[in-house]
This record gives C-alpha cells, sequence and structure tokens, in this order.
C-alpha cells in the first residue's frame, strides 16, 4: 500500500504510525490568558500587575497564563522575563 512516497508493509503498520502521533503529538498554539493580568477593575483579569491573584492571599502567579494577548513568537524569553519581573517583585517586597 502506497501513502505519498512512503510505501507502508500494511494498513496495521500505518494505523500504529497514525495513532502514535495522535498520542503525542505537540500543538503550535500556546495556553495564554487563563489567568489573564491586568489593572485594577478589568474584569478579565485575575491577576493584578504585581503577580497577585485577586482574592488569594500569598498567591502569585508567574507563567505565560498571566498575558492576556496571544503572542506571535516563540514564547521561551516571554516567560523568561515574566519570571525575572515576578522575582524583582517577591524580592522588593517588604
Amino acid at each position: 500500500m502506497q501513502c505519498g512516497a512512503v510505501a507502508w508493509r500494511s494498513d496495521s503498520s500505518k494505523n500504529e504510525v497514525a495513532g502514535h502521533g495522535y498520542g503525542h503529538r505537540m500543538d503550535i498554539d500556546h495556553l495564554l490568558g487563563g489567568a489573564a493580568m491586568g489593572p485594577e477593575g478589568d474584569a478579565a483579569a485575575v491577576v493584578g500587575e504585581d503577580c497577585r491573584v485577586r482574592g488569594v492571599e500569598g498567591l502569585r502567579v508567574a507563567d505565560l497564563s498571566i498575558v492576556p494577548v496571544p503572542l506571535r513568537s516563540p514564547t521561551a524569553f516571554d516567560a523568561m522575563m515574566i519570571g525575572e519581573h515576578a522575582a524583582a517583585l517577591i524580592l522588593a517586597a517588604p
């Protein structure tokens, strides 16, 4: 059986490869905005600009879930900047 340029030994080998792909695929979308950051009074924001979760004392969020808008670039540097920002806030807190 032919599938594109690949010659499969049988339908079962083709299905095994396809099944592995479904179970181990990576998505190119980034999970952002689940705990969006925003100014006081922003109804959509659950995290303040100081990375504190509103209504929960002692809890901060320092990951990409606080980014309220989609990013159009790889997110590694954004995640590092958020972490550095949160660390600076924590170290500066009395």
